[in-house]
């Protein structure tokens, strides 16, 4: 058993390029000493991941991905994005089968 604590924010398909700046606030939050064992992660929509692995680049959170196709394999999958796409991206954490 551990004793961590993971919070996970699916942003699902809301935001936008402007409403990123709000994970500042968190990243405020996330210094304080009584969420030091928190893991915090937060799942935007793919075309916010770059935008928020930079913003959280000096911070404790990470950053993960709503879902993923099952194929590792180049193919003809229009729209789908698979784990090795995600890790490129800097992401690390993947929410499987998202509701």
């Amino acid at each position: 058993m551990t004793n961590n604590m993971f919070f996970i924010a699916n942003w699902k398909m809301f935001g936008d390029f402007k409403s990123v700046n709000s994970i500042k606030k968190v990243i405020k939050l996330s210094k304080n000493k009584k969420y030091k064992k928190a893991q915090i992660v937060y799942c935007p929509p793919y075309t916010l991941i770059d935008k928020f692995i930079k913003l959280v680049k000096n911070s404790k959170i990470k950053i993960g991905a709503q879902n993923c196709h099952f194929s590792q394999n180049p193919g003809p999958f229009t729209g789908s994005i698979n784990a090795d796409l995600i890790k490129s991206t800097g992401a690390k954490y993947i929410i499987i089968g998202h509701s």
